[in-house]
């Protein structure tokens, strides 16, 4: 029975970045899972599609894709936490609601720590609601502060905020944020690591390197 509890804990991680300001209001944890079944032409993460196998090794941070428990990424998230308040994680891919049981177990655990939380998906509201493994997370109290849902659609560009197409929408589930609170600094954030790694996010292409 424990080694199926542990198994269920069991995250595809693509990438995370420990602070962020451009996914979503205040300073945020950035996870972003690895694996969707969507493959919407067009994706800008389209090197999280790909599901992780099996056997693929254990995630290496910042962006060594692979498996990683669940309690050791809340692990990660309460110590940066610590050294300097959060204000909630942002999770992004990839599809998280492909992976039910380690999103819901990450999301319980970061709520549990008075962090708020973003989801990303390419699923719709209703979609998810509709499905037994999804409405748990909206009832009988929200999990997720923030939804933006719906499949991305190349043919209906935006930038504005939080969606990339306009399609997709911004619903907020609990009274913690208001409309407001989602003017971001901008669509695109540059982060240099300390030992000088450069990580691009955010809800445009990055630049491409100059020759």
């Amino acid at each position: 029975m424990l080694d199926e509890r542990r198994e269920s804990a069991r995250l595809a991680l693509h990438a995370i970045v420990p602070r962020t300001t451009t996914n979503g209001p205040g300073a945020r944890y950035g996870i972003w899972v690895q694996g969707c079944v969507r493959h919407c032409p067009g994706c800008i993460n389209s090197a999280t599609l790909e599901p992780l196998g099996p056997d693929d090794p254990y995630f290496e941070p910042p962006a060594n894709k692979g498996w990683i428990d669940v309690d050791q990424l809340l692990r990660w998230i309460k110590n940066e936490h610590m050294k300097e308040p959060l204000e909630g994680i942002t999770v992004s891919g990839g599809e998280p609601f492909d992976q039910k049981e380690p999103l819901y177990e990450l999301l319980l655990g970061a709520k549990r720590e008075g962090l708020s939380t973003l989801v990303f998906t390419g699923y719709t509201k209703e979609e998810l609601l509709g499905h037994p493994g999804g409405r748990r997370f909206f009832k009988p109290e929200p999990l997720i502060d923030i939804l933006v849902d719906g499949a991305y659609d190349r043919n209906k560009p935006v930038e504005n905020g939080l969606r990339r197409s306009a399609n997709q929408r911004i619903i907020l589930l609990t009274d913690r944020y208001k409309d407001s609170d989602l003017n971001l600094p901008g669509p695109l954030e540059c982060i240099i690591e300390p030992d000088g790694t450069i990580i691009y996010t955010g809800f445009v292409a990055p630049p491409t390197a100059m020759g």
